[in-house]
């Protein structure tokens, strides 16, 4: 199991047993350098055993707590505080008290019992299985709990191909295999019995006195606000005792991470993926000169793409669908990290999620508006005998809607009404809708952001860390009022949502800290539009993993290229790399072999 997983610790691995019990772990150190951190580690007393993946960031809080509490504590590591805190004040309180990202398994020597949990955003991952005996494994990836070639879950694969980022819930693409779910705790005790809680959710962010406190405040005031809770949380996130870089897009999210972290930490190294023909650079560039730190950057042609599919899939574990062709660029990015010995990136995910960044976010009380007409229209349409539906069919009547949220096991559907309940509280529609993009954003997209962090810099020893994920920053943004994050302009060079100024108060704190055009540039995203170029020739997928998921001929394939989308084409692709090196159990090289012989490029 740990074989499987070595690069995700490559400075060293422990592995305990007792009767009942196995524990293993490869380390990255990041905090406490020494032999003093290793794990598996056992609590003083002798009762806990942790192996634990992650970084608390208020670790001096816990130590502190400890010390004055009698407890001797023999590393500078949060692996000690962590355990030795939770060996004192118990699993629940714990985690009330830590920020960080985490994921470990506690063993219990007493009772005999095994606890698992995941920090309340899921940053990082962790997997289990219950055998055919009760017995329980756990992982940090799915590939140590699968056979050479796993059984995949129907419904999860379909639903991934019909655009879906993976699953919500506990389901995974792999049969048998579960999520710990962010902010669960799992208990097994004897005979496979389990006890599941939920300690904390993006839902326990919002808080209707911090609404009001929040709507009688200033701009100004809010902004002094946001901006405290987001030095505070880059301060935290910059805990380490190895080096640490910031990976920026040239973007205003990760351009101002980077900008506010050089203050504290004066020799931060700056990182970039440009894609070839689709990058920004320049402005990647301009931060850099502007913030005088070094600065290091590789290119990304179509032909690094393809060349690097598979082994980013078989990181990734899940066909690379729902965030493009972006995970190939991360992935080699984070190879560039690793060779200049950096172990510790900040980025700036979880900006655009929390403060309205994505275009969709800014002009939906528009489209709204649109389509309430529109619906209006369509009720009318309806109205006439027989024709109605056939001149303007329903959508949400429509069977393969319903399959598809069947195949996804209502889980979006649980996510909007626990939100719609939570923010029952405020009765302004677009306030109130607002606020559930926001939610929605972290629940969802988010997600699959983190997922692709954790997955391809790992594969290279590397840790990303999230300061927009900050507690009391992410408190506080759920609960911002929307004329904080969305604000009519004329002048602003991000006019370009129908006069309106994406993440406002975001950028507002930028411009003390950067330049305004890097302050006030446009969202551009971590773009990698390959698919758009790509010629795929159908013999890539005779008696490959699809043709036999869906028993499809040649003749079915024929018909498929010659009526089926590019785009489509390119989620088949996708989904039949994962299959080839999954359940049908290629080698990474085999799937890269058959990738050079049947793709190819438009010549531009």
């Amino acid at each position: 199991m740990l074989d499987k997983i070595r690069y995700r610790g490559p400075d060293g691995e422990g592995v305990y047993t007792r009767d009942g019990i196995g524990l293993g772990h490869v380390r990255l150190a990041i905090q406490d350098l020494s032999d003093l951190a290793a794990q598996p580690m056992v609590s003083h007393d002798g009762r806990y055993v942790l192996t634990y993946n992650g970084e608390i960031y208020n670790v001096r809080d816990l130590q502190r707590d400890l010390r004055e509490s009698g407890v001797k504590l023999k590393s500078t590591g949060d692996t000690e505080a962590l355990l030795e805190y939770i060996a004192l004040f118990g699993v629940e309180r714990t985690l009330a008290k830590i920020e960080g990202m985490f994921a470990f398994g506690l063993w219990d020597n007493h009772e005999k019992t095994l606890t698992l949990a995941r920090d309340r955003h899921g940053i990082k991952p962790l997997y289990y299985k219950v055998g055919s005996n009760d017995d329980i494994y756990f992982a940090s990836e799915m590939k140590s709990l699968v056979s050479s070639c796993p059984e995949p879950d129907m419904c999860t694969l379909d639903a991934t191909i019909l655009g879906f980022g993976g699953t919500w819930g506990e389901p995974t693409i792999f049969r048998d295999i579960k999520h710990v779910l962010a902010g669960e705790i799992l208990v097994f005790g004897k005979n496979g019995k389990r006890k599941q809680s939920i300690f904390s959710s993006i839902y326990d962010f919002v808080d209707a006195g911090i609404d009001k406190d929040l709507r009688n405040l200033s701009r100004r005031e809010a902004t002094q606000r946001v901006l405290n809770d987001l030095k505070n949380s880059i301060d935290l996130h910059l805990i380490s005792d190895a080096p640490v870089g910031v990976l920026i897009s040239g973007g205003v999210d990760s351009s101002l991470i980077a900008a506010m972290a050089s203050k504290i930490y004066p020799n931060l190294k700056l990182f970039h993926a440009n894609v070839v023909d689709d990058s920004e650079l320049q402005a990647a560039r301009q931060l850099a000169k502007t913030l005088d730190l070094d600065f290091e950057f590789i290119s990304i042609s179509d032909q690094d793409v393809i060349d690097r599919l598979p082994v980013v899939t078989y990181h990734y574990e899940m066909p690379l669908l729902y965030i493009d062709g972006s995970c190939v660029p991360f992935y080699m990015v984070s190879e560039l990290v690793a060779k200049a010995g950096v172990k510790v990136v900040l980025t700036g995910e979880g900006s655009d999620e929390y403060f309205l960044g994505y275009p969709y976010m800014v002009t939906r009380p528009y489209i709204r508006a649109c389509q309430r007409v529109a619906r209006l229209f369509q009720r009318l349409v309806h109205r006439l005998p027989a024709v109605g539906n056939l001149l303007w069919p329903d959508r949400e009547a429509d069977p393969a809607n319903q399959l598809s949220n069947l195949m996804s096991r209502y889980v979006l559907q649980e996510i909007r009404s626990e939100t719609n309940q939570r923010l029952s509280f405020i009765r302004n529609f677009n306030e109130r809708d607002s606020r559930i993009m926001c939610i929605d954003g972290v629940a969802e997209n988010l997600r699959t952001l983190l997922h692709r962090n954790d997955r391809l810099a790992m594969a290279w020893g590397v840790e990303s860390r999230f300061p927009f994920l900050g507690h009391a920053l992410a408190s506080t943004a759920v609960n911002l009022p929307r004329r904080f994050k969305v604000h009519k302009t004329l002048h602003s060079p991000c006019w370009h949502h129908l006069l309106l100024c994406d993440k406002w108060i975001i950028r507002k704190i930028a411009e003390h800290y950067l330049p305004r055009e890097l302050a006030y540039r446009r969202k551009y995203g971590f773009r990698c539009r390959f698919y758009n170029r790509m010629i795929v020739d159908k013999k890539l997928f005779y008696k490959g993993f699809l043709s036999q998921y869906y028993g499809l001929s040649k003749k079915a394939y024929d018909y498929l290229f010659e009526t089926t989308p590019k785009k489509f084409l390119a989620r088949l692709l996708c989904s039949e790399i994962w299959g080839q090196l999954f359940p049908l159990g290629l080698k990474v090289g085999q799937v890269s072999e058959n990738l050079r012989r049947y793709v190819t490029f438009e010549q531009k």
